[in-house]
């Protein structure tokens, strides 16, 4: 079945899952079958003798398929040995008789004359040459790619239950009885994370190790996966995923300048992991410390800020393809700080947890009322939240 094919039918179930309001495995979870792990090692050894001369040719090539990554790596070994000897022997001998007879009228003269000469001329030439040419040529080439990304387990499902970060802990808040439950209380050591967002293509969350720019996976049993540092995200605190698989963040602000970024975290992309796309954008006259995406309005991400001037609550959307915000409702009667975590409802329910009181206020960006208190936490300085938003919550709660 063809990842269209596959994605086509996850969308079925899914879909008909949320109508029943019953959690489903995922669907578009990249099987076992595409990633097999493979080792597989060939030597070659090629053997050349002529005149004295050998020449030895080794190549010995690794390749590892797992279902994490692929690597590659070749040793080229060549030796090359070159013995000549040469012996030239001369030897010259020469040896000449010479006769003479003459005839006289008045008698007959014999004369006989032998000239013997023997020059032995020896000439002997020996020429050895013996030539030793070792050549040892080793080249090593190693290659990873992350042809399958790694996998954490077990999976969360899509609940009705929100996440929030409260400093190094992680907890899951049920939205019907605003109860605060442990996930684990050390997710990443001493490590600060945030950026904290919900992927449905895979039920992970994810979030970002904020003095690394390490993007971290988080499994429902609390445990975590090191996917890929991006040193480009050091410190960034903002960020949720969308439906495609895209973490979009905003890694800082200076002034009313701030700074943005988009990695692909669709684990059936070829650029799974990797910084897709950066960039600035004016975000003036107000602050906020996170914001959550719903799916019923694709192009936004939405935040709880806070205004500049007056110090009281304003909901601001963030457009994902002109990267421009909109102040589109003002709650002056409602002093206001910073609210660290903030998760969302496919209806259009913002929850967002305010740092200095622990308060959860609950604001819809369809009808724009006044936010009101659902829950009490902790006061928190380092938060942040996320939840599957395509889960449709019966009721929101009432204020306590």
């Amino acid at each position: 079945m063809t990842y269209i094919s596959r994605f086509l039918v996850g969308v079925a179930v899914v879909l008909t899952a949320l109508e029943n309001n019953v959690a489903v495995a995922n669907p578009f979870a990249i099987p076992n079958e595409y990633c097999p792990t493979v080792t597989k090692t060939k030597t070659y050894t090629e053997y050349k003798t002529k005149y004295s001369k050998t020449l030895i040719k080794t190549t010995t090539c690794t390749k590892t398929t797992t279902r994490y990554s692929k690597t590659s790596t070749c040793y080229k070994t060549k030796t090359s040995t070159k013995n000549s000897t040469k012996t030239i022997t001369k030897t010259s001998t020469k040896t000449s008789t010479k006769t003479v007879t003459s005839n006289v009228s008045a008698g007959t003269v014999t004369k006989t004359v032998t000239d013997t000469q023997t020059k032995p001329v020896t000439d002997i030439v020996t020429v050895t040459a013996t030539e030793t040419q070792p050549v040892t040529d080793i080249v090593t080439v190693t290659a990873s790619t992350s042809s399958c990304p790694a996998v954490a387990s077990p999976t969360f499902a899509c609940s009705e239950y929100g996440f929030i970060v409260d400093d190094l802990a992680l907890y899951k808040i049920d939205l019907h009885t605003a109860e605060f439950i442990l996930v684990t209380d050390d997710v990443d050591g001493s490590n600060t994370i945030n950026a904290l967002g919900y992927n449905v293509i895979d039920n992970y969350l994810y979030a970002n190790e904020v003095s690394t720019g390490t993007i971290l996976r988080i499994a429902a049993d609390g445990s975590i996966e090191r996917v890929v540092q991006i040193p480009a995200i050091q410190g960034a605190v903002i960020g949720d995923i969308d439906t495609n698989g895209k973490y979009i963040l905003m890694i800082s602000k200076t002034g009313d300048q701030a700074t943005w970024g988009e990695v692909d975290l669709n684990p059936t992309s070829p650029t799974y992991g990797q910084l897709t796309d950066t960039g600035t954008s004016t975000a003036s006259g107000f602050s906020f410390v996170d914001w959550a995406f719903v799916p019923a309005t694709p192009s936004y991400l939405w935040t709880l800020a806070v205004d500049g001037s007056g110090g009281y609550a304003v909901l601001v959307n963030y457009n994902i393809n002109s990267h421009v915000y909109t102040r589109v409702k003002e709650f002056p009667g409602l002093p206001a700080t910073a609210f660290g975590a903030i998760f969302a409802v496919n209806n259009g329910d913002l929850y967002c947890n305010q740092n200095a009181s622990g308060d959860v206020y609950l604001v819809n960006i369809f009808t724009q009322d006044r936010p009101r208190v659902v829950a009490h936490g902790e006061t928190v300085s380092n938060t942040d939240g996320a939840r599957c938003a395509w889960n449709i919550i019966e009721a929101a709660p009432a204020s306590p």
